[in-house]
């Protein structure tokens, strides 16, 4: 049963990174696609660097591309999805047999 059970979590820790980039990438795209104080030319960049440059892209437009949405809401995008990552990865460590 334990074996299920780290297999399972490893696999849950193993995928989550890609899930945490999807959405903040899908976050990003629509707030792009929103915004009606932006130029398009400066859209355009924007949605370049967040699909191209894998994490940095959208923390970047997070952090400086003024987005419309709270202040609360990005940190809790950004840094909670990150504190849980770091949370559930170290649990697995721990948990993973010797």
């Amino acid at each position: 049963m334990d074996n299920w059970w780290v297999w399972g979590f490893g696999l849950y820790v193993y995928q989550l990174p890609l899930v945490l980039y999807t959405v903040w990438v899908t976050m990003a795209v629509w707030d792009l696609a929103r915004r009606d104080d932006m130029e398009d030319k400066a859209k355009v960049a924007w949605l370049v660097a967040v699909l191209v440059l894998p994490v940095v892209g959208p923390v970047a437009y997070y952090a400086a591309g003024r987005s419309p949405l709270s202040a609360a809401f990005r940190f809790g995008l950004l840094g909670g999805s990150l504190v849980v990552y770091a949370v559930l990865a170290l649990l697995m460590v721990m948990l993973a047999p010797a």
